[in-house]
């Protein structure tokens, strides 16, 4: 199983790398235009002479950006459905999409997007289904036992526990009650465009053979994601498919780049380079579940760093099968 996986990896990184090289000529029109946004020396100028940088890319990307902030973050819904001939369904899907974009901060994720777009000449966003659950806890004033109950199934918990219920003489119900619900929803998470890897010869994520998604995440991070503690310790920064011209001047504005140079971390909050890789893949040949047989393409979901396939806190290789890959580009 570790020769498959070693295979594999070398695969994923053919993969990213076929991706890189095919945008190396975009890379750096987006190293330009990052430098040009910041208004930052064109390496041309003459002492004694040259006192002035142009503004014109900020002050055409800042107005662009204000047209689309007043489209979409006006004091109205982001998204509204209509055309359906089911009654209440336009509702619903407005209502749903529009809690999703709210618990995102998607005024936040819109600003960074148009800026990602006009800049970078592409913004990326990955819908990703989290599962989780959150703890309420529910007030009974005078309820009796049927109307408790349904109190209750309003609320659809998933788990009741630490009832402080009391009964008075009446037979009616008081105190609290604290109950688990189900919290999962979309996760919408701003890609930086110099990080996401696609096949190049696709036009839409739907369509290619991979996409790759880049990640520094800290070791405490990982740890608290659920991957395996000793694995997690061994892992490093990865910088080989990082174009550093894009990189720096995306950071330059900020002073990250500068931040990251002089401090390192060490222990838990150092900086781990993760990849995340959709790719059809032969299941046969890297899976030894009886339900694969060779021969047969599905979509997969793989986890790597520093040359080898992430692992759980279980022991079980970070991968599985997925039914589509979940980014959107604009």
């Amino acid at each position: 199983m570790e020769n498959e996986f070693r295979s594999l990896v070398k695969l994923l990184e053919s993969q990213v790398q076929e991706a890189h090289t095919a945008s190396f000529d975009v890379s750096n029109q987006r190293a330009r235009n990052h430098r040009m946004y910041n208004m930052e020396p064109l390496g041309n100028e003459v002492k004694g002479r040259s006192r002035y940088i142009s503004p014109d890319v900020q002050d055409a990307v800042e107005s662009k950006k204000a047209i689309f902030a007043e489209t979409f973050l006006s004091d109205r819904d982001a998204v509204r459905f209509s055309g359906s001939k089911v009654p209440f369904e336009d509702d619903a899907k407005t209502a749903y999409v529009n809690a999703t974009l709210r618990k995102n901060n998607y005024e936040r994720l819109f600003r960074d997007a148009f800026h990602d777009a006009f800049v970078a000449k592409r913004c990326v966003v990955l819908a990703d289904w989290v599962a989780s659950t959150k703890t309420e806890t529910v007030d009974i004033q005078g309820a009796d036992p049927q109307q408790y109950q349904a109190i209750l199934q309003q609320h659809n918990p998933t788990q009741v526990f630490d009832e402080n219920i009391v009964t008075d003489p009446n037979g009616m119900l008081f105190g609290t009650v604290d109950i688990e619900k189900d919290d999962s929803s979309i996760e919408l998470t701003l890609v930086s465009p110099e990080r996401y890897h696609r096949d190049p010869n696709s036009s839409y994520p739907g369509d290619a053979m991979f996409v790759t998604m880049e990640q520094d995440l800290t070791r405490a991070r990982m740890l608290m994601d659920g991957y395996d503690p000793e694995q997690v310790n061994e892992l490093s920064t990865d910088y080989r498919f990082r174009n550093q011209d894009e990189d720096s001047s995306r950071r330059q504005h900020d002073g990250t780049y500068q931040k990251l140079k002089h401090h390192n971390r060490t222990g838990v909050h150092e900086i781990v380079t993760v990849y995340r890789t959709w790719t059809w893949l032969d299941a046969g040949t890297i899976n030894d579940d009886p339900q694969y047989v060779a021969d047969e393409v599905k979509l997969f979901e793989v986890h790597w760093s520093c040359g080898e396939v992430l692992r759980w806190k279980d022991g079980a290789p970070a991968m599985r099968e997925v039914d589509e890959i979940p980014f959107f580009e604009w």
